[in-house]
This record gives C-alpha cells, structure tokens and sequence, in this order.
C-alpha cells in the first residue's frame, strides 16, 4: 500500500502514526497518572487538615482544673448526683474515692461530669458488683489534668 504514496503521503502517514502514538501515551499513561497524583496530594491535606484540627481541638477541649481542693469538687458532685462517698484519700497530686453501696448509673455518669466538666482524669477505677440490682462498690484514683 505505500508504494503507491508519493513521499510527501509517507511523510504526513509517519507523521499521523507518531502523534497518534503521543496521543495514546499521553491519554492512557501520564495523565491518569497525574490525576492520580493529584487525588492524593488532596487526601494528603485533607488528613493533614483533620489532623491540626483535631490536634488543637483536643488542646481546647480539656477543661481547666477546678480551682477548689479535689475533695470538695468531689463531694459536691458526689452530692449531686446521688452518690455516698465513704472515704477520701489525698495521694500526692491524686486523690483516692471509695465508694459504697452507689448506683451503678450514678457512678459513670459522676464520672463524666468529673472527666468533663472539672478536668480531673481517672487514673483507676476498680468496681465490683454488689448483691442488690444495679449498685456497686468502686474504689477511683483522680487526678488533676496537666
């Protein structure tokens, strides 16, 4: 067949056959490549992104110590959610909470409110199961968050 093409026709066929050729490279390989490059540079800052907010939010977030002594703030929450405290022991920065006889319910959610609220961090729990419905023994270590 291209014998019969003049060389002007061969040379415009090469020519057509290289730029379909870069047109195929180009198409099939660099640009896929290219866009993939770009979803992941975007990924990449959007976790980037979710990382400093969640970093400075968990900063901000962390409410501040209670400026009263640890066993007042604790009484007065144990007061208010229901719950008897048997015995406060001070240990360096920490205090130790022994608990008798308390609904389980009452102690989680004195918990939260101390964790959330006060900014005081529980150390340890250690509770057991009483022999009446729904009630507990617990024996906590808070301390002050830094």
């Amino acid at each position: 067949m291209t014998r019969t093409l003049t060389k002007r026709e061969k040379q415009l066929l090469s020519c057509s056959v290289v730029a379909l050729l870069g047109w195929a490279v180009l198409s099939l390989a660099i640009l896929p490549l290219r866009e993939e490059k770009d979803d992941s540079l975007t990924r990449i800052r959007k976790a980037n992104a979710i990382a400093d907010l969640l970093a400075s939010e968990s900063v901000a977030d962390i409410p501040e110590p209670a400026q009263q002594p640890l066993s007042s703030v604790l009484t007065r929450r144990a007061d208010t959610a229901g719950i008897g405290i048997r015995r406060l022991e001070p240990v360096g920065e920490a205090i130790t909470v022994t608990l008798d006889d308390a609904p389980y319910a009452s102690v989680i959610g004195w918990m939260a409110t101390l964790t959330e609220e006060d900014g005081l961090r529980i150390a340890s729990v250690d509770m057991a199961r009483r022999t009446a419905p729904g009630t507990v023994a617990a024996r906590l270590t808070l301390e002050p968050t830094r």
